[in-house]
């Protein structure tokens, strides 16, 4: 398991304490559920790509709702900060307000991971995966990141997926459902994707097009049916 060179800086009311701590990615996604938040620093002769698009800085801010770095075909992939005038499907070069993208990152890029812990840290949402065969619950999946719930849910449920007996879906903690996994060949039917709101931590189908939008906070939407 690789791990990156780092710290762990505790915050207490103003005041902080620095410690060398070698991360796992493993390590980094169970701070960030406790409501962490962090920077990963990028070695000054590499980069990383947005939508295939090489971009370069020296950190990236982790955490604060952003959800987890995780691993995606031998790349971390993580969802940050951006200022639009820098992103190449932005025009207006003077628009500097900050959009939430999705990264990737080679691994051995990676300089420096820096996690931040605030004693009123909040953790971040649950959500929770359940999966039917006939009527019966088979699988329960419990976490805190609704994209790779859904990821998740996509893999394990393939084209045996029967709609007229099998369910699968997810629920937030106050038991709201949030997802419904498609039944096989809907979404090519209706020409739909499902698209995901890294900002809303919400997921959405919607008709296929070049780009998508949240239309509750103007975040570029992920497809996530493509994946995995």
């Amino acid at each position: 398991m690789k791990t990156f060179s780092g710290r762990y800086i505790m915050d207490k009311n103003g005041v902080q304490e620095s410690y060398p701590k070698a991360w796992t990615l493993q390590d980094v996604q169970r701070a960030l559920s406790c409501g962490d938040i962090g920077m990963i620093q990028i070695q000054s002769n590499s980069g990383y790509t947005i939508d295939g698009h090489a971009c370069s800085a020296s950190g990236l801010s982790i955490g604060g709702g952003l959800g987890f770095p995780v691993e995606v075909n031998g790349q971390i992939e993580v969802a940050t900060h951006f200022r639009r005038y820098l992103l190449p499907w932005i025009e207006d070069a003077n628009d500097d307000t900050l959009e939430r993208v999705l990264v990737q990152i080679d691994p051995e890029a990676i300089d420096f991971v820096s996690i931040v812990h605030e004693e009123d840290a909040q953790p971040q949402k649950q959500f929770i995966a359940v999966f039917s065969d006939g009527g019966i619950i088979t699988t329960i999946k419990m976490g805190t990141d609704l994209r790779e719930l859904i990821l998740y849910m996509q893999t394990q449920c393939d084209d045996r997926f029967d709609p007229e007996t099998d369910d699968a879906r997810i629920f937030d903690s106050l038991e709201n459902e949030v997802y419904v996994l498609p039944s096989p060949g809907a979404l090519e039917t209706e020409n739909l994707g499902v698209y995901y709101c890294s900002n809303c931590q919400q997921a959405e189908r919607v008709h296929v097009v070049q780009r998508v939008f949240c239309t509750s906070c103007g975040t570029r939407m992920e497809r996530l049916d493509t994946l995995g």
